[in-house]
């Protein structure tokens, strides 16, 4: 299995995590690393200017398909037109499995499924509600069956 992750830069323990499992993550393709490719667009509308500073809240967009082509695990491009595509070529990502959603410091757990190659994920916590993801530097990674989670 092997994942292609775009990353808006440098945050110590985002490098550390993508160098850490760099033979199974592309993690080259940060968005400094691909400009002039269109992997990556800035959203003008989260740019804003403040006592003549500029801050960019989320104002990152990347744009999976054509990241996935640069990064040449999918040369001709991901097999579908809907991403993520969470594993190999010949093998799509349709399943059901457990999940562990971390933000803030704190946890939960639930279910995730997978109808068709062309639908979204669906995330579900134990209790039956959807999962609300916080917005912005959300990273997936589908561990393989069998692999034990440890929170720390």
């Amino acid at each position: 299995m092997h994942a292609v992750l775009g990353s808006s830069g440098g945050a110590p323990w985002v490098v550390n995590y993508l160098e850490s499992f760099s033979e199974s993550i592309s993690s080259d393709l940060v968005y400094i690393d691909m400009k002039g490719t269109g992997a990556y667009s800035v959203n003008r509308e989260r740019v804003r200017k403040y006592q003549g500073q500029t801050y960019c809240d989320r104002a990152l967009v990347c744009h999976p398909g054509i990241l996935a082509e640069v990064s040449g695990v999918f040369p001709d491009g991901p097999p579908i037109a809907y991403l993520p595509f969470a594993t190999d070529v010949d093998e799509p990502s349709i399943a059901k499995g457990t999940f562990v959603y971390a933000s803030g410091g704190r946890h939960v757990r639930g279910n995730w499924s997978k109808r068709a190659e062309d639908s979204a994920f669906v995330f579900t916590l134990d209790d039956g509600a959807p999962l609300l993801m916080t917005p912005g530097r959300t990273f997936f990674e589908l561990v393989d069956e069998g692999t034990e989670v440890t929170i720390s």
